[in-house]
């Protein structure tokens, strides 16, 4: 069940489940979690008492907005809680998955987004811009970046990036110390590669931001001249290579620098969204 949740979560077919907003299939997966926690737990989780403490606290701070307050997008967030509590329990308390399975399904599903990336990126070259059975349902008109196996590519390169996060965390478990990009490359190549042609390829600047963030697990005070470096040769070259998810990034970027909401927004709507509580 613990497999079930993690890889149901971590797609979107749309075809079955449409582009955005809420799920039919994941919201009677939370009703049947529920059903699970009522039925089978007997005791109060770390899990249970953190999500109750942070339910409240978002419900407390949208009533503070009724005019934009939504029952809907609460009922909403609270399902997907549920689901969280109900992989902690089986998970940490039950112990369902041991190192060994958990590590194959990241990787597994690391190579899943990477090969229907690249059969999405296929049919875009060869002409085809719509192909459901696969979920390439529109044309986003950014080369050959495409949605893979979420709603968009922006979302790909979240869980993308999570997966990652997850796999380098499990070797962190392995060799009981922080991980060096040599050793992920040598223990994990292949899904290193997958991982670096989506994030690349996907045609989306949360993908940049999301590499980005994770190159900073593997900086340390000796390589922070080196990093600083990589980062100034980026503001100056980004605005002259021709690839759209970069120059998003430049621009949202040099926006934040200015501390002023609105520019960020001029720059980049859909990641002033993102960007802007931050």
């Amino acid at each position: 069940m613990a497999i079930f949740i993690v890889v149901l979560f971590c797609i979107r077919y749309i075809p079955l489940e449409s582009r955005a907003g809420p799920s039919d299939i994941k919201t009677g997966v939370s009703f049947l979690c529920l059903l699970f926690l009522i039925l089978r737990t007997r005791y109060i989780s770390k899990a249970l008492v953190f999500s109750a403490m942070y339910y409240v606290v978002v419900l407390s701070l949208c009533l503070f907005h009724p005019i934009t307050f939504r029952w809907s997008t609460m009922l909403y967030l609270l399902s997907f809680i549920i689901v969280y509590i109900t992989y902690y329990n089986l998970v940490v308390v039950h112990h369902v998955i041991d190192y060994k399975v958990f590590v194959k399904v990241l990787i597994g599903l690391i190579y899943a987004y990477t090969f229907c990336l690249i059969v999405q990126q296929g049919l875009i070259l060869i002409g085809v811009r719509e192909f459901p059975l696969l979920n390439l349902t529109q044309f986003l008109n950014r080369g050959i970046g495409a949605n893979s196996l979420s709603g968009e590519p922006s979302h790909s390169a979240r869980i993308m990036a999570v997966l990652y996060l997850a796999l380098i965390r499990m070797a962190e478990i392995k060799y009981n110390r922080k991980i060096k990009v040599k050793e992920m490359w040598y223990v994990y190549k292949l899904p290193t590669i997958a991982f670096l042609w989506s994030m690349f390829t996907m045609g989306s600047a949360t993908a940049m931001i999301g590499i980005v963030l994770l190159s900073l697990y593997f900086i340390d005070m000796r390589h922070l001249s080196v990093a600083i470096v990589i980062f100034c040769t980026f503001m100056v070259a980004a605005p002259h290579i021709d690839y759209k998810p970069v120059q998003r990034v430049h621009a949202v970027v040099t926006a934040i620098f200015t501390g002023d909401k609105e520019t960020v927004f001029k720059a980049d709507d859909s990641a002033a969204s993102r960007v802007i509580p931050i």
